[in-house]
């Protein structure tokens, strides 16, 4: 038979408050991976019940550049109204240093880390974890702000050089095609598949885009136009 105070003690359970903390997810455009956010949301989710941290409100940008913060209707919502004028959490979980930002600007990135630090919240990034006695942390993370910077930066010239080199072969390169034009699919073998319409991409790398004779009466606008200008 058990005794009054074992009883007691089997009852009463220390229930230890969890850190509050809130969540930031990011992916762009050109990741091309609908699946990224759900995927970072697990990995901090898991890092959180593991550390003991509570995630009360999470934000998340799908499709939003990390170059700069502008265009980025989540993250600016979590500055501002968030860990400016919040008392109740103390974390900004974040997978990587990649999600935060690809600010060409290291300060930049840094400067938004500094001012969670300003209103007493502390960035964690969970693939490299909460090390508060290490001092090397802060090199970790300076480097990881210039890989993220660096991958931008080479992104960006690999799609110039690609979309010079298809232009120069004939075919457009992207975007709205001019007025009076329009956008015709050609498959691997370059026989036409269809017009693409407004909004529309292909949906093989291999593909290419040309441009064909759109609307008559947009065509002969547009013939005109280039006529009057060319004659004057």
């Amino acid at each position: 038979m058990s005794q009054w105070w074992e009883i007691g003690s089997r009852d009463a359970e220390v229930v230890v408050p969890k850190i509050k903390a809130v969540a930031y997810y990011r992916h762009s455009a050109q990741d091309r991976q609908e699946n990224s956010i759900p995927i970072q949301q697990e990995q901090v989710r898991e890092w959180a019940d593991k550390n003991g941290v509570e995630i009360i409100h999470e934000f998340a940008d799908a499709g939003k550049s990390g170059l700069n913060a502008e265009g980025r209707p989540a993250f600016t919502e979590m500055m501002g109204e968030w860990v400016k004028h919040r008392k109740d959490f103390e974390y900004v979980l974040c997978l990587d240093v990649s999600r935060w930002g690809r600010f060409q600007d290291l300060d930049l990135s840094a400067r938004y880390s500094s001012e969670c630090r300003e209103h007493g919240k502390q960035v964690i990034y969970t693939t490299i974890g909460k090390r508060d006695d290490d001092r090397f942390t802060p090199v970790v993370v300076q480097l990881e702000r210039f890989r993220a910077a660096e991958y931008s930066r080479e992104l960006s010239g690999k799609v110039f050089n690609g979309c010079v080199k298809i232009a120069k072969q004939g075919y457009w390169a992207g975007g709205s095609p001019p007025f009076g034009l329009k956008r015709l699919l050609l498959d691997e073998k370059r026989e036409p598949v269809g017009v693409l319409e407004p909004g529309k991409r292909k949906a093989i790398q291999n593909q290419r885009v040309t441009l064909v004779e759109g609307d008559p009466v947009e065509a002969v606008t547009n013939w005109r136009t280039r006529s009057s200008t060319s004659s004057r």
